[in-house]
């Protein structure tokens, strides 16, 4: 995308836990101190998407993440949010360090960065260390 047209080199996301931030990315709902949005679907499905409206281009959306997304109701914010692939640690090929909360390697990088080569349309990439 960065050679193509566009490059955000500086985003912040407000909270402090992963779902929190992912929230205000793709849903513009800021941070909660007591509770996150993605653990409540009856309101998170009210939320405006930009992974929605970019889809609509014809971008491809894939979501990487170094862990488990059962934590913060996370998968499911990101199904709602029309993802067209969703790795998370258990999809990375086994010879891959795996665990709950892993972080992205080097060696999840270089996966991803073979998997992003071989695509011919423009993509929405996120992926979550």
């Amino acid at each position: 995308m960065e050679k193509n047209g566009i490059l955000f080199d500086q985003v912040y996301a407000s909270g402090a836990r992963s779902e929190q931030g992912m929230a205000s990315i793709f849903g513009g709902f800021p941070a909660h101190p007591i509770s996150s949005i993605t653990v409540q679907p009856d309101k998170f499905v009210k939320l405006p998407s930009i992974v929605k409206v970019l889809k609509k281009t014809g971008m491809v959306h894939r979501f990487y993440f170094g862990g488990q997304l059962i934590y913060g109701n996370i998968k499911s914010y990101i199904i709602f949010n029309g993802f067209d692939k969703i790795m998370e640690g258990d999809n990375f090929p086994k010879s891959m360090p795996q665990g709950k909360l892993v972080s992205m390697t080097n060696t999840r990088l270089v996966y991803m960065e073979k998997e992003i080569g071989s695509m011919n349309n423009l993509s929405f990439l996120r992926f979550s260390p």
